[in-house]
């Protein structure tokens, strides 16, 4: 890509949900527990005494992305990086659909036999 056709418009870190989740441990401020009563410690003014203590946490891992928008020329259409090798030799492409296709019978054969296979598999 280059900087001619593509604009960047943001850059954010997302969670990345195919890869495995992150473990790492983390300190973390819970307060002082007082064996004999079973209730939080207090200092001098009443206020519950902290510690750190490491906790393992498990969050999902990040990913990076860019999002971009492709850059509009002064005729309202995309500006196109280079042209594909079919338009140089004046050869238009359009979406097609081949819905009936006339098979040879091993073909169909084998065709029906992966069909078959597929089905086991589910």
């Amino acid at each position: 890509m280059s900087g001619k056709q593509i604009i960047a418009i943001a850059v954010a870190a997302v969670d990345d949900l195919l890869a495995p989740p992150v473990q790492s441990v983390e300190l973390v401020s819970v307060p002082v527990i007082d064996e004999e009563t079973g209730k939080p410690k207090l200092d001098d003014n009443d206020e519950p005494l902290m510690k750190k203590e490491p906790r393992k946490v498990t969050k999902p891992a990040k990913k990076k992305i860019t999002i971009t928008l492709p850059k509009v020329g002064e005729n309202g259409k995309i500006e196109v990086q280079e042209e594909s090798a079919l338009t140089a030799f004046g050869i238009k492409l359009y979406n097609l659909t081949v819905n009936n296709v006339i098979y040879e019978g091993k073909v169909k054969e084998q065709i029906d036999q992966h069909r078959k296979i597929k089905l086991l598999e589910q």
